[in-house]
């Protein structure tokens, strides 16, 4: 990104500084097409395979509505207390509505604590006669199947995801840096800009750089030197973005 004066000063006017290779014909720029949309593929993907193989965050109170309505047929629960056992867990539910996994944490004790709340342990609910019975009780078709607790994973946009898309995630991402800094001279924004928007916010950084930066057909073209943002003002967006994202 040397020699890019993008990243200028809040007051700075959003101007056009573009220097070095560009989008235009040739092969190389043909070359650093195809790289951004192949990463923008693999991107798509990886959304979709995140749906697939992912669970979003939710309540005990979610699955309980979800059970009642029809739309749940197996729960699977890790480390759950045996059924006629004493003490206290916290349990892992697990469940699918549709094409969409979901998860969450509750507490089993017994006897009850009394003095119990659900956030002291992470956990959306306490359920002292266990999920099985809970569940059975409200619907008695329901399934729940013990599995072992669930290995490492990460979390991103309210999403659990497994470990190893963690490292795919980081791979795209140092992909789209790399072409970021050595890449043409991307549109809408400076180099420093799009780096604050693809670090500081990067799960809409990182699309938006994908899609935005470069011709990404049926999308038109920015006007003939039409302003670009710079990287102050995109250090101020990233930071709202990244905010509203917690």
């Amino acid at each position: 990104m040397a020699g890019d004066p993008g990243i200028g000063r809040l007051g700075d006017p959003i101007q056009d500084t573009a220097t070095g290779p560009s989008w235009g014909a040739g092969a190389s720029a043909g070359g650093w097409r195809v790289l951004r949309l192949v990463l923008l593929g693999c991107w798509l993907a990886s959304v979709v395979i995140g749906v697939a193989v992912g669970e979003r965050t939710s309540s005990f109170q979610r699955l309980e509505s979800d059970v009642a309505a029809g739309h749940v047929d197996l729960v699977r629960v890790a480390g759950s207390l045996p059924s006629h056992g004493r003490g206290f867990s916290v349990v892992e539910v697990h469940w699918r509505r549709g094409l969409v996994g979901y998860q969450t944490n509750v507490v089993e004790a017994r006897p009850p604590k009394p003095e119990g709340r659900p956030s002291r342990w992470d956990a959306t609910a306490v359920i002292p006669e266990g999920v099985g019975a809970r569940l059975a009780a409200i619907r008695p078709g329901v399934r729940v199947v013990a599995v072992p607790r669930s290995t490492s994973s990460f979390s991103v946009l309210g999403w659990q995801l497994p470990a190893w898309m963690g490292f795919a995630a980081l791979f795209l991402w140092l992909a789209v840096v790399f072409l970021l800094g050595n890449g043409p001279q991307p549109w809408r924004a400076t180099r420093w800009a799009w780096f604050w928007l693809v670090v500081a916010a990067a799960p809409v950084g990182v699309p938006a750089f994908l899609i935005l930066s470069g011709p990404t057909p049926p999308l038109p073209a920015p006007r003939s030197g039409a302003r670009r943002l710079t990287g102050g003002w995109a250090f101020l967006l990233a930071a709202v973005i990244s905010s509203a994202l917690k």
